[in-house]
């Protein structure tokens, strides 16, 4: 319980203190006060004190949630091979170009299009490249980082998907302080169920608070992926080939992309995401 009041104290203050700055600026000042508290929550399950320095680069420098792995010294990593990095490397290009290059050409079409190239930029640089150079960091010095994004586009399922290849720090959270008490208390249906409502709630605070609008979207956007993933591996979805080959790729694809707009809602895209690229020059 105590992790839990940790998160939500640090994120009504996050918001509350928020109020002051623009739009752009309240988004991050909410998701860095939920990603620190995400990270004091992962602490209580390290047992034996740990060195300073392997500490201070899991809660300062790595943004995974897997405190177990990146912490333990006894694991043995293999080292990535260089494509790995070639491929990290690129992926930040492609992602800065997008934001600094293609965005600017966008905003002449249409805003909400320059708004959708800068958030597509700002996942790559991000999320799949320079997490990923960080990752491959500290697997070179023997750390345990596993990527954060695991080619989500090979998700054969939406299941798979959400599990094992999209941002796999919110799953090892999730899994532990969310899946695995309530699936003791009422099963695994619901445990997937509060996972996901969970996942929504926490992009509600992120997404539609600091734009002012839209809210509950967010959450809607997450219901839908629960509802999916049990339709997925019903009788039915069985029986319609959900979970393997051309079918599952194209249900996962329909099922995550498009309805996108649920979760990036247009307050968002006007009220956050294009002035914060403005601010950051790229418009």
């Amino acid at each position: 319980m105590l992790p839990w009041l940790a998160f939500g104290s640090l994120s009504a203050i996050a918001v509350i203190a928020g109020a002051r700055h623009p739009a752009w600026g309240r988004m991050w000042l909410v998701t860095a006060a939920m990603f620190i508290a995400c990270k004091l929550m992962t602490l209580h399950r390290v047992a034996r004190p740990q060195p300073t320095t392997r500490l201070a680069g899991y809660l300062l420098a790595w943004p995974g949630l897997d405190a177990s792995a990146f912490l333990d010294r006894s694991r043995r990593v293999t080292r990535d091979h260089v494509a790995h990095w070639i491929a990290a490397t690129s992926t930040v290009a492609t992602g800065a170009s997008l934001i600094w290059i293609a965005s600017r050409h966008a905003l002449s079409i249409h805003p909400q299009l320059a708004a959708w190239t800068g958030m597509t930029g700002l996942v790559l640089l991000m999320h799949f490249g320079t997490f990923r150079l960080v990752s491959l960091g500290w697997r070179a010095v023997g750390v345990d980082a596993r990527p954060l994004m695991d080619a989500p586009l090979l998700a054969r399922s939406l299941g798979e998907f959400w599990s094992r290849r999209w941002n796999t720090a919110f799953r090892d959270l999730a899994y532990h302080h969310v899946y695995v008490p309530v699936q003791r208390r009422v099963g695994a249906t619901a445990a997937t169920i509060a996972v996901f409502v969970f996942s929504g709630a926490i992009h509600d605070a992120a997404i539609s608070i600091p734009a002012g609008g839209g809210y509950g979207l967010p959450t809607s956007y997450f219901l839908l992926q629960a509802v999916a993933t049990r339709f997925e591996r019903s009788r039915w979805g069985r029986r319609l080939g959900l979970r393997r080959g051309w079918r599952g790729r194209a249900f996962t694809f329909a099922i995550v992309a498009l309805p996108a707009p649920m979760l990036f809602h247009r307050p968002f895209t006007i009220q956050v995401i294009l002035p914060f690229l403005d601010v950051i020059g790229a418009l």
